[in-house]
């Protein structure tokens, strides 16, 4: 958090030893050199300035990356597919840019990716099937243009804690603000390590499956702005760590269930 400005140097690639580079928070321009290709970095943090053009598919050959964050930028065009060269890579951030395309079947081949945040692009389309066979902890593709149903084979990455950003937990920027319809899938029952869920601002209609009660450490879930049919589900006591509920302009009908009385931690609703 300078308030350097200029290219980003291409002399980085002179220091053979380099592992850590961080330019967060600038008023960097231009693009990230090719020639930082042929450097050995693990971590390449340069979010948060004003980088322009595509994302390079060169940076696919920096393969001792464990930690990528190039969000917050203006970077356009499609998340290039060299990016599933990253073998070593745990944490991929590309939020908040203007990316469009489809959501990249590349990231099946990220072994070691842990975080994924692709929240508040133009991506289309729905979440591959290929991510099914990730470990993924955290994923954040919110706002974004998506369509279909929610898929079912999401609940098989059985990983997943947050369906969320944790480095900005508190917004809860997930899967919601696209546009799902359908119903929700039971399979996201399978996500038993999940601790927040967050659905809002999308066409999803039907009521809840009864397989969410196996989510049992669901600390936050949130359904507004969509069209469930029937009422709030009794078996929201299932969820006894949670600490936000929010459900307005969900679409439920009558009374508020009694048994919610059991959610002691409970300090959103």
């Amino acid at each position: 958090m300078q308030d350097l400005d200029g290219t980003l140097p291409k002399a980085i690639e002179k220091l053979p030893h380099l592992k850590h580079l961080v330019l967060w928070a600038n008023y960097l321009s231009g693009n990230i050199p090719p020639e930082w290709a042929n450097t050995k970095l693990e971590t390449l943090s340069v979010g948060v300035n004003r980088l322009t053009g595509k994302i390079p598919s060169y940076l696919g050959r920096i393969t001792t990356l464990s930690y990528l964050n190039i969000q917050d930028n203006m970077l356009s065009g499609t998340v290039p597919p060299e990016l599933g060269g990253l073998v070593n890579l745990e944490n991929l951030y590309l939020k908040m840019q203007d990316l469009d395309g489809t959501l990249p079947k590349a990231i099946e081949k990220l072994p070691h990716l842990k975080h994924l945040g692709l929240w508040a692009n133009y991506l289309s389309g729905n979440i591959p099937s290929e991510w099914a066979n990730t470990k993924l902890e955290t994923l954040s593709v919110g706002v974004n243009n998506l369509t279909g149903k929610i898929p079912g084979y999401l609940g098989r990455i059985t990983t997943l804690s947050y369906l969320s950003n944790p480095e900005s937990w508190h917004l809860c920027r997930n899967i919601q603000d696209n546009m799902f319809s359908g119903t929700v899938p039971p399979e996201l029952g399978g996500l038993v390590n999940l601790k927040n869920l967050t659905l809002s601002g999308n066409y999803l209609t039907g009521e809840l499956p009864p397989a969410l009660t196996n989510l049992t450490g669901l600390k936050e879930l949130r359904l507004s702005g969509n069209y469930f049919t029937g009422r709030i589900p009794d078996f929201i006591q299932s969820w006894k760590q949670l600490d936000t509920l929010e459900i307005q302009a969900g679409g439920f009908t009558g009374p508020i269930p009694l048994n919610i009385s059991v959610l002691a931690n409970l300090t959103d609703l």
